[in-house]
């Protein structure tokens, strides 16, 4: 019997035409980007993650701590109909039966990038569409040289007195190896509805800022209030977008 096989050679043309293709932000220009690609960018890419949040809360008698509510309400990582997963109804797991996979119910966050450019083209893409590239609003944006980082987290839920920024300012920082942390500069809250988005600076152009760097490797994002606490890594070698880093 004969053996088929692949030479070396082919295979790792193959690999890189799969990378190639994975990365369609490198072999795309933004304004080809499709509907999908462009949500990708946004909220699942190297410049965005959903990431878990720990929502903490008191109540009851002599108070309490929890991590799977958020204060004032339910929501972040509730599937739709609110349903239990697992508990009764039709193939409820009785002998013989395989019990239905519970839904993930954590609570999730995205963090997004706002100052890093691809950010930038999507959000103009999903915009303007086809005329964003004879957008002058959009041209203003891609063009503007920012003088901050700000991270975006987008999804929170919560009373609005659960988002104090005196309280969320000094609760946000960026830790990058050994260096002291970055402490965030201001941070803006924006509800629309149920949600809250959160705008968080930090310092860029400042005299004795720190400017991020491909070599610095990673960035982790801590924020740690009262209300919740939230952790992140950034990989910044994949956050090269046309020859540069951006965050």
């Amino acid at each position: 019997m004969k053996r088929l096989f692949l030479p070396t050679a082919v295979i790792l043309v193959i690999a890189v035409c799969v990378a190639i293709a994975g990365d369609f932000w490198t072999a795309k220009k933004y304004s080809a980007w499709s509907d999908d690609e462009t949500k990708k960018i946004l909220e699942n890419s190297p410049w965005a993650q959903k990431v878990p949040i720990k929502y903490i809360f008191k109540g009851g008698p002599g108070g309490m701590r929890g991590g799977g509510m958020p204060p004032g309400g339910m929501g972040g990582g509730m599937p739709p109909g609110g349903g239990m997963g697992g508990m009764g109804g039709e193939g409820g797991g009785g002998f013989g039966q395989l019990a239905p996979a519970r839904p993930d119910m954590t609570p999730k966050v995205t963090l997004r990038w706002q100052t890093a450019l691809p950010i930038k083209h999507a959000i103009g893409r999903a915009r303007f569409k086809d005329k964003v590239e004879t957008s002058e609003e959009a041209a203003k944006s891609f063009a503007r040289e920012e003088s901050q980082y700000i991270l975006g987290v987008i999804g929170l839920m919560g009373a609005p007195n659960a988002f104090d920024v005196n309280v969320l300012k000094p609760a946000a920082t960026l830790k990058i190896g050994d260096l002291p942390a970055i402490p965030a500069m201001d941070v803006l809250v924006d509800r629309q509805g149920m949600q809250t988005t959160l705008y968080i600076a930090f310092p860029k152009l400042l005299t004795g800022a720190h400017q991020i760097s491909a070599d610095d490797k990673s960035v982790e994002f801590i924020l740690k209030a009262p209300t919740m606490e939230i952790k992140a890594k950034f990989s910044l070698k994949d956050m090269i977008y046309q020859g540069k880093l951006e965050i």
